[in-house]
């Protein structure tokens, strides 16, 4: 269901399962943070646009010690 960190490049210009799994991360976080629908939406295109205003730093940190949905799940929370 999620794309394998190990068969993409994550780079300063992510692909769109990438973005697509940090969309859906963030939903997740936002939902289970009790936001509704609409409003967990808003949050996912918060945390698009703040990880693309620091041209996907955060992002391009990951090294592999977890899953890349535990590490997305780690940094979308802080």
């Amino acid at each position: 269901m999620y794309p394998d960190p190990t068969a993409h490049n994550v780079s300063a210009h992510p692909t769109t399962a990438v973005l697509t799994l940090i969309g859906r991360v963030a939903i997740a976080v936002a939902r289970r943070a009790g936001l509704s629908a609409d409003d967990a939406l808003d949050f996912s295109q918060q945390v698009n646009l703040q990880l693309a205003e620091d041209n996907y730093r955060a992002v391009t940190a990951f090294r592999g010690a977890s899953s890349l949905k535990t590490y997305l799940t780690t940094i979308i929370r802080r």
